[in-house]
């Protein structure tokens, strides 16, 4: 890490523990009234969306002071009519981020219930694009967890509401979606259905100087290139896989040569190269690639303490052992490939 990202990680903290006023009901706060305190959680769920992109620790704190909103917001929105819709958008923007930052720290199955409970906020902050944005990674969550009949009438639902609905949606929440339903029917073994809805995500044409709501969590060119990666890695085309992924992140090197939404979505990469690589024909694998890209993911994986993480960087350490059972340079791995 850099100098400038330093100082900017040593700032954002600074900015996070000035808003510690704690909107706890069980603390005195000198905040009275929701008009006051609605900016100062907007703020400070801002500045959790900024420490979610980086290590261990910062994805503990943003946790923390999220968990610390949810209770005041969640009276606002029952007692506030004039701040209602506000407030449940806030309280879906911080259980979103719980839900994505969750499968790392908690589980899957904490991870399902933030998601859950953030879509039915977002239904009553009325903003569509938020729903859409939910409904995205809840599908991707459930199927994770190898919930497909939830993960299949999600993406109906969100595929109904973004064909339907009249309020505008930017073109790169539109590619969003269907770039994520492409991998979702790639993960459901969709052939057909994947290949039109990642063709369909790159008919919207995007601009950089169209802004990208804080609460997406995508970058519009990475994560599209990420999706796509995924899609062709379900689909069982490896190849193409790889060539999506080293768009970002050139194969034998840990460094994207895009910009990424955070050092969860990088080492994500890494993992999914590596088992792509390990999945190439016979003729195609390269096991000294393999292992340099394996060695990234899995210290990676260890240093941000993701479970989820760490089971990508476990199974490509099976596939390796399966390969070359009896080769020593892959036997002297095996006491790198535990928890933490």
């Amino acid at each position: 890490m850099d100098t400038t990202k330093k100082l900017n990680r040593r700032e954002t903290l600074t900015q996070l523990a000035s808003l510690q006023t704690s909107p706890q009901p069980s603390r005195q706060t000198s905040y009275t009234s929701s008009e006051a305190l609605l900016p100062l959680i907007t703020r400070g769920i801002a500045l959790c969306h900024e420490l979610g992109q980086g290590g261990y620790d910062e994805i503990t704190l943003a946790a923390q002071t999220l968990i610390s909103y949810l209770h005041p917001l969640r009276s606002i929105v029952k007692d506030s009519s004039s701040q209602r819709k506000v407030a449940a958008h806030l309280l879906a923007e911080a259980l979103l981020l719980l839900a994505t930052l969750g499968i790392h720290r908690e589980g899957i199955l904490s991870s399902v219930h933030y998601a859950e409970q953030a879509f039915e906020y977002s239904i009553e902050s009325e903003d569509i694009e938020l729903q859409l944005i939910i409904l995205k990674r809840l599908m991707w969550i459930y199927s994770c967890n190898r919930q497909y009949k939830q993960a299949t009438s999600t993406a109906s639902a969100a595929l109904s509401i973004l064909n339907n609905t009249r309020m505008p949606i930017s073109a790169r929440t539109r590619r969003s979606i269907w770039s994520g339903f492409a991998k979702f029917q790639a993960r459901v073994g969709q052939q057909v259905k994947a290949l039109q809805a990642l063709e369909l995500a790159y008919t919207y044409f995007i601009t950089n100087d169209e802004a990208s709501p804080i609460y997406s969590d995508y970058h519009w060119l990475s994560g599209a290139l990420l999706d796509e990666g995924l899609t062709y890695y379900y689909l069982g085309q490896h190849e193409k896989a790889l060539n999506a992924f080293a768009k970002i992140i050139p194969l034998g090197t840990v460094k994207p040569q895009l910009p990424i939404s955070s050092e969860r979505v990088r080492i994500e990469i890494l993992n999914y190269q590596t088992l792509a690589s390990l999945k190439l024909p016979n003729s195609r694998k390269d096991k000294a690639l393999s292992i340099c890209l394996w060695k990234s993911g899995i210290e990676h994986s260890k240093s941000l303490q993701s479970e989820l993480r760490l089971t990508e960087a476990i199974r490509a350490y099976d596939i390796m052992e399966a390969l070359w059972s009896n080769e020593q340079d892959v036997i002297e791995l095996r006491d790198i490939a535990t928890h933490w």
